[in-house]
């Protein structure tokens, strides 16, 4: 049986901080980041974390 690949491989998202809390806003691709906000990828570490983060951004 051939492998399962996880439909989210990462999600582009943009890192919003403030007083030691953060915030995760997913971005479309090629939208610029929000100004004074960081970029990054949210990668799942498996199909369940995957599925969650799928629904989270409406995929």
């Amino acid at each position: 049986m051939a492998p399962r690949v996880a439909l989210v491989v990462a999600v582009r998202v943009a890192v919003v901080g403030r007083e030691g809390e953060i915030r995760v806003v997913p971005l479309a691709p090629g939208q610029a980041p929000p100004p004074g906000t960081a970029t990054a990828l949210l990668v799942p570490t498996g199909d369940e974390d995957a599925a969650v983060i799928g629904r989270l951004v409406g995929l």
